[in-house]
């Protein structure tokens, strides 16, 4: 949930392989992922936004893009009212 969080609020992310994180970022942030058990991977990840500002908002930019898509109201409302009128109708 803090990954989607932080991506709704125009963070740009970088998050460990762990389960979902890869369908949570979608195709577009897949570079934001390091591996997991590699202590060196996440602050080289954060470093490398740090050194590179303008590459640092887009990737924001586009989790901020993402995250509406995927976890906004609009979104969770249509699948919540897909849901209901496919139980309504069984």
């Amino acid at each position: 949930m803090a990954l989607i969080e932080a991506m709704a609020c125009g963070l740009p992310p970088v998050a460990a392989d762990a389960s979902g994180v890869r369908e949570i970022l979608g195709a577009t942030l897949v570079d934001a992922v390091v591996p997991r058990g590699d202590a060196d991977a996440l602050p080289r990840g954060l470093l490398s936004l740090l050194d590179d500002l303008p590459r640092a908002r887009r990737l924001g930019e586009s989790a901020r893009r993402r995250a509406v898509a995927a976890c906004g109201l609009d979104a969770v409302g249509g699948q919540l009212r897909r849901l209901l009128i496919r139980r309504q109708e069984a």
